[in-house]
């Protein structure tokens, strides 16, 4: 997880895309969420389930291509690190969740993705 205070490492960029949140992980109950942006570290989602914060979550993300690359779908763990309720007169609270297990090829579809999308 970035240091208290540390820049951000990989860049992000807005991206409106499918992401489908498991909560407990691994339990195979699932909530479809909608990202506001996307780096190779995390997403950053608006959802109508509750997460709370520190709490280990799968991600399945819907990457469309990129770079002449495919449609890929990503399936990550990720944990919250963020929590933000709803702004006023929207619904679905938001949640910063930080990557902790991806496969290689995965972290290359995303960064593929972000650097194409700059």
């Amino acid at each position: 997880m970035p240091a208290e205070g540390k820049g951000r490492l990989d860049p992000r960029v807005t991206a409106r895309l499918r992401v489908d949140v498991e909560y407990p992980a691994l339990s195979g109950s699932w909530s479809q969420a909608e990202s506001f942006d996307l780096s190779a570290s995390g997403v950053y989602v608006r959802s109508e389930g509750t997460l709370p914060l520190q709490a280990q979550v799968g991600c399945r993300i819907f990457l469309p291509p990129a770079g002449g690359a495919v449609d890929r779908l990503i399936d990550v763990q990720a944990i919250v690190i963020r929590v933000s309720p709803p702004d006023d007169g929207s619904s679905g609270w938001r949640y910063g969740l930080y990557f902790v297990e991806i496969p290689g090829g995965d972290l290359e579809a995303i960064r593929r993705f972000v650097f194409a999308s700059l």
